[in-house]
């Protein structure tokens, strides 16, 4: 009978001591995914401002480039276009 309450005793020590293990690592998984997770977003972050940036420069260089097709310029005059090597 002894026997057999050691036996469950080492039994149960030994699940509990397993279930700990297995659960410390899924705790550890879930922290190195988590991370991943925040440094995709700061990339994703970084490459969405870059992008905005250069879509603010391109949108005012086609607004300037719209401007300058409607502004009139008569043959032979002075061009302010000329100024800044868009003209």
């Amino acid at each position: 009978m002894t026997v057999l309450i050691i036996f469950v005793c080492v039994a149960l020590t030994a699940a509990v001591a397993y279930a700990a293990f297995v659960y410390g690592r899924q705790i550890g998984y879930t922290q190195r995914d988590n991370q991943a997770l925040k440094d995709e977003q700061k990339v994703m972050q970084t490459q969405i401002e870059q992008l905005t940036l250069e879509y603010m420069q391109l949108e005012t260089q086609y607004k300037q480039e719209q401007r300058d097709r409607t502004r009139t310029v008569n043959p032979g005059s002075w061009d302010p276009g000329q100024l800044s090597a868009r003209g």
